[in-house]
C-alpha cells in the first residue's frame, strides 16, 4: 500500500500530450469536434497545478520523461500498480498505449531500481482455450483498507484481475464496470481513508452490492456524485492524510453540494481544474502513479 503520508509519487510532463484517436467515448467526442483539440498553455497550467498540489502534501515526485509518439503516457496511474516493492506492469487492452510499457519497465528498472513483474500474454482456461490479458494498473486498482479494489470489464478483464490478484496474496473486492464513459475504476471510485466517493451507476448492480458491503465492514461513508460531477471526474481524486487529522482530496472542480458533502467529512478538498485532460477522458488522478 503507498502511504497516504509523503508518498512517492510518479508524474509526466504534458510536453506531448493529445488527442490523436479515440478509445474511450470522450475522446471520440472531442475528435469530432474538429479544429484544435488540445490547448498546450491549459494543458501545463493544469498539471503544474496538480504538482503543486502533491508538493503541499509532502509527495516525493518522480518525472517520467515523455515521449513523442505515446500521448497518453501522461496518465501514469494506467502503467501499473506498486506492491512489495515490485512494479505489476500494464498490459493494455489498446494497441495506441502498448508501447508506453516498454518505456516504463526500463525506467522503473533502470532508474528506480524497482524489479517488474511482467503478466502473461494469454491464460488458458481448464478446456485450453486462450484468454488474452488486460490489465491497466492504478486506473483499475485502489487499495481500500486491506483490501484490493478492482475493476474490470471495460479496460483490464477479469483474466487480468485475477493474475495480478495472484500474485499479491492481498484480499481482493472485484467490481464489474458497466459504463464505457467510466473506463476504468478511477473514474467512478474514489477510496477516502474509510469513506468512499463512487459514481454508482458505472457499476453492475451486484458491484453496487459489494462497494455497499465493503463500507459497512469498516463502518465507512458512502458519498455519491452526481452525474454531472462524475462526468467532470469528480471520482478520479486523490486522497492524502500528509498529517494526524488532516484528510485532503484533490480533485477536479466540483458542484456545491458535493463540496459540503466531503467537508462535513471533514475532507479538504483542493480543487485542481483539468479541462484539457477531461477532451482525453482523463483527470487529477490519472495523472500520477502512487508507490
Amino acid at each position: 500500500m503507498h502511504s497516504l503520508k509523503n508518498p512517492r509519487a510518479l508524474v509526466c510532463p504534458p510536453a506531448y500530450f493529445s488527442v490523436r484517436y479515440a478509445i474511450n467515448p470522450q475522446m471520440a467526442e472531442t475528435l469530432s469536434e474538429g479544429g484544435e483539440p488540445v490547448h498546450l498553455d491549459g494543458v501545463f497550467k493544469e498539471w503544474a497545478g496538480l504538482i503543486h498540489f502533491l508538493a503541499r502534501v509532502g509527495a516525493a515526485l518522480r518525472f517520467l520523461q515523455p515521449h513523442s509518439s505515446f500521448p497518453d503516457i501522461v496518465f501514469t496511474a494506467n502503467a501499473g500498480f506498486v506492491h512489495a516493492e515490485k512494479l505489476f506492469l500494464s498490459r493494455f487492452r489498446h494497441e495506441e498505449r502498448r508501447g508506453e510499457s516498454a518505456i516504463v519497465h526500463e525506467y522503473f528498472t533502470e532508474r528506480l531500481g524497482i524489479p517488474v513483474v511482467v503478466l502473461p500474454e494469454y491464460v488458458h482456461d481448464t478446456e485450453g482455450q486462450a484468454h488474452p490479458v488486460f490489465f491497466e494498473g492504478q486506473g483499475d486498482v485502489a487499495w481500500y483498507g486491506k483490501y484490493l479494489v478492482c475493476g474490470y470489464g471495460i479496460r483490464s478483464n477479469f483474466h487480468g484481475i485475477v493474475e495480478f490478484v495472484g500474485r499479491t496474496a492481498v484480499p481482493c473486492v472485484t467490481l464489474e464496470l458497466v459504463d464505457e464513459h467510466f473506463y476504468h475504476l478511477d473514474t467512478c471510485f474514489c477510496p477516502m481513508g474509510n469513506d468512499i466517493l463512487w459514481y454508482p451507476q458505472a457499476f453492475s448492480t451486484e458491484a453496487q452490492e459489494k462497494v455497499q458491503e465493503l463500507v459497512q465492514r469498516t463502518n465507512g461513508h458512502l458519498t455519491a456524485a452526481s452525474a454531472e460531477d462524475a462526468r467532470h471526474l469528480a471520482c478520479n481524486g486523490l486522497y492524502f492524510e500528509p498529517r494526524e487529522g488532516y484528510r485532503v482530496l484533490i480533485t477536479s472542480p466540483l458542484s456545491t453540494k458535493l463540496y459540503f458533502q466531503l467537508d462535513r467529512l471533514g475532507i479538504r478538498v483542493w480543487q485542481n481544474d483539468v479541462s484539457e485532460f477531461l477532451k482525453s477522458g482523463g483527470g487529477n488522478r490519472c495523472l500520477v502513479l502512487l508507490f
